[in-house]
């Protein structure tokens, strides 16, 4: 149920061919964010980062990207306690995120971070705007996808709840919510850890 003059349609999906052409998706971390970024960019769709979310994912991919090549670690804070390579990788691996550790061992680099931003769309040209949870909340869009991220109890390795994410994404649509068909049940496993690791949701 939406505003009292309009449906707010509820919609689920198993799989990414079945979201809509034009969205605002809405994602709880980086590098969930940045691997949709890069498939749309290899597919050639038109889409554009928040910029702020753009800048905290290019931020936190430096800063794996320099752990990686053993150099200073770019925005340490980015990665949290992370201090080598090897625990930060199995850390991406434990978290379901092997796919971004792999990238980056196969040469993932910089160059690639601004390619992306550099193949953005023109600002109102996208069909699909990428942003963060915490980066959505002055705006609205038609149709708003919410990605299964969004009901993990730890966004890159930070606490935050669960619940308050959805409904804040939910609240950015006009007309369609997009969530996981098993969102329901994320939702209720990520706010029962999250009620057990003992932070106020």
């Amino acid at each position: 149920i939406g505003a009292p003059d309009r449906l707010t349609r509820h919609r689920i999906y198993r799989n990414r061919d079945e979201l809509p052409g034009r969205a605002l998706r809405v994602f709880g971390g980086g590098w969930a964010l940045l691997e949709e970024a890069l498939r749309i960019k290899a597919a050639g769709g038109r889409f554009r980062l928040v910029p702020a979310s753009a800048d905290e994912v290019a931020r936190l991919a430096r800063a794996a990207i320099s752990l990686h090549l053993g150099g200073d670690t770019y925005g340490r804070r980015s990665l949290g306690d992370f201090r080598s390579w090897p625990a930060f990788s199995q850390h991406l691996a434990d978290t379901g995120q092997g796919s971004v550790a792999r990238m980056i061992e196969r040469g993932f680099g910089s160059e690639d971070i601004d390619a992306l931003m550099a193949a953005q769309a023109e600002p109102g040209s996208e069909q699909v705007t990428l942003s963060l949870v915490q980066h959505c909340k002055n705006m609205e869009a038609d149709a708003v996808v919410l990605s299964p991220c969004c009901y993990l109890v730890n966004r890159d390795g930070e606490p935050h709840s669960p619940v308050r994410a959805a409904y804040l994404a939910m609240t950015r649509a006009r007309f369609e919510v997009w969530t996981p068909g098993d969102g329901l049940d994320r939702l209720k496993d990520a706010q029962r850890d999250f009620e057990v690791g003992g932070v106020n949701p």
